[in-house]
């Protein structure tokens, strides 16, 4: 028997990087029978990323004999209908994993025109692209070397509904840039296709890259927030990157791989967008990155800031100290060093729950459940995660089985709200009954208060992982009046889940009440229910 692999969420920093961060869909394995000859390292040119030794076919589709395009703008059109696949290897992380990295693709050539910095942006969002087909485009400096992920080089979707490839890149005038256009093949999207017509276009302009004048890293709690002020004169800054340093200003080995690399530096996008300003002053966080801080060989102290725009052109480097925020909740006085939980706001000092969170919880459907005297009562109620829904919402409590990691989840979710009457009770919300199916993946987790993950009791992912039980239970004990709110999300984004939620509310009785010794109907305050004819609580 062989348990499924959950590598999506890896405690490896480099697969938080790939979900939190720059999105770029992992990729590996072939679609045919012959397997290639795996990249080799070269240690004389390691600026330009591993040799990728594909093997090579058609003319007019390698790198020895490219499509060329020059010019300020400048376009192609080709069919990948029938092309033969295992071109280029792109690498493990651009392209998709049923195709395991070989699918039919064409090679691009464009010398980038004018002096100086140039943006280069380029689509196949046109009329001439199939608008099914799924595309990808990887960017690369040297045609025979697969690129490093920063800057940049692999553009996959453009949006969540438009996955034709849109994409920019910065370079020097005079510079030739290589674009490896190619699909996703064997497209997991219903109605998309790996094969079709495809047009490429590209545009080069002027450019300059942004400059920082100001800046700040905390961390707070679980997360890291980064904040930079700059200046931007083609108004498209798009995001922070963050070198962590320790105090002697050498870069720190985050994921503990044995060396200090690109690996271990975050490039995150700017969280709301610093739309097209010339000057900016933009945010972005992190979360789960605090344990890998707290891991660290060395700790850092400090953090080198740079912004990157949408061409992925680079500023200098900011330094500045890396500071540690007190973490608080709704309620509670807020300040510079005093910081709101996620996703609550500082407002007149005092940390509150944003109007949208608000709506968020006031929207969470109702839980019919009968008000318990002195027996259990529960109700079941139908729901389904996983489809493209709000996703707002993220456990604070859940860990993995493994290590005890914090649990990264980014999937959309579902939200019942439970009212509980007068007394104490125990709350149960499960999805392990006999209608959802074993294989059904869920994370449930409650809160009494809705928007504030510090008000979370409990958090379960799967009842029985060794045995392939991957439903959910919490239990919380001696709940009092008041509206909780059980939340239900898939274990990934994009996994599609049916599920049949039951809650139940056990009294929990006060000595000399007449109970139940199974503790099924309910459970005595102060001690076990005895045996016996007409058992009562001590």
């Amino acid at each position: 028997m062989t348990l499924r692999a959950r590598f999506p969420f890896s405690t490896s920093l480099p697969a938080l990087f790939a979900a939190t961060c720059l999105c770029a869909l992992p990729a590996c394995g072939d679609d045919d029978d012959t397997p290639p000859p795996p990249p080799m390292p070269d240690a004389g040119m390691p600026d330009l990323g591993t040799p990728d030794l594909g093997p090579m076919y058609a003319p007019g589709t390698t790198c020895d004999d490219p499509h060329v395009l020059t010019g300020a703008t400048a376009s192609i059109s080709f069919d990948v209908t029938g092309e033969p696949s295992g071109m280029r290897d792109i690498g493990f992380d651009c392209g998709s994993q049923e195709a395991m990295r070989w699918a039919p693709q064409h090679v691009v050539a464009y010398t980038v025109p004018g002096t100086g910095l140039q943006r280069v942006s380029f689509t196949t969002v046109n009329a001439g692209t199939g608008r099914r087909v799924d595309t990808v485009v990887q960017v690369r400096r040297d045609c025979e070397r697969i690129p490093f992920s920063f800057p940049a080089s692999c553009f996959d979707n453009t949006s969540q509904t438009e996955l034709r490839s849109t994409g920019g890149t910065s370079a020097m005038g005079g510079e030739t840039l290589f674009f490896i256009v190619t699909t996703f093949a064997e497209t997991p999207a219903t109605g998309w296709s790996d094969r079709g017509p495809i047009e490429f276009t590209i545009e080069s302009q002027s450019a300059s890259a942004p400059t920082v004048s100001a800046g700040s890293v905390y961390i707070i709690g679980t997360r890291v927030e980064f904040n930079a002020t700059g200046m931007d004169a083609n108004g498209d800054a798009l995001g922070i990157r963050g070198v962590f340093l320790d105090a002697s200003g050498d870069p720190v080995d985050l994921d503990r791989s044995g060396v200090a690399n690109e690996d271990d530096v975050p490039k995150l996008v700017f969280s709301p967008s610093v739309g097209t300003a010339t000057s900016f002053t933009g945010t972005a966080v992190f979360p789960g990155l605090t344990a890998f801080i707290d891991a660290a060989p060395t700790r850092p102290t400090q953090v080198d800031l740079t912004v990157y725009d949408r061409g992925y052109a680079v500023s200098e480097p900011l330094r500045v100290p890396l500071v540690e925020a007190t973490e608080v909740g709704t309620g509670a006085m807020c300040a510079e060093l005093v910081r709101c939980r996620t996703p609550l706001v500082c407002e007149m000092g005092s940390c509150a729950v944003p109007a949208d969170y608000a709506g968020y919880c006031a929207a969470a459907t109702p839980v019919a459940i009968t008000a318990p005297t002195d027996s259990t009562t529960t109700a079941n109620v139908a729901g389904r995660v996983g489809s493209g829904g709000p996703n707002n919402f993220a456990p604070a409590l859940c860990t993995r089985p493994d290590n005890g990691a914090p649990l990264v989840v980014d999937g959309d979710e579902a939200l019942f709200s439970v009212t509980v009457p007068d007394g104490t009770f125990d709350l149960s919300a499960r999805t392990n009954v006999a209608a959802t199916p074993t294989a059904n993946d869920t994370i449930v987790y409650v809160r009494r208060g809705c928007a504030d993950p510090g008000d979370e009791l409990a958090c379960n992912d799967d009842v029985d992982l060794r045995g392939m039980d991957y439903r959910s239970r919490v239990d919380v004990r001696n709940v009092t009046a008041g509206t909780y709110t059980v939340f239900v999300e898939p274990y990934m984004a994009g996994m599609a889940t049916t599920f049949t939620l039951e809650v139940s509310l056990r009294p929990v009785l006060g000595s000399g009440a007449a109970c139940d010794p199974a503790q099924l109907r309910n459970r005595c305050a102060a001690g076990a229910c005895p045996s016996g004819a007409t058992p009562t609580c001590p």
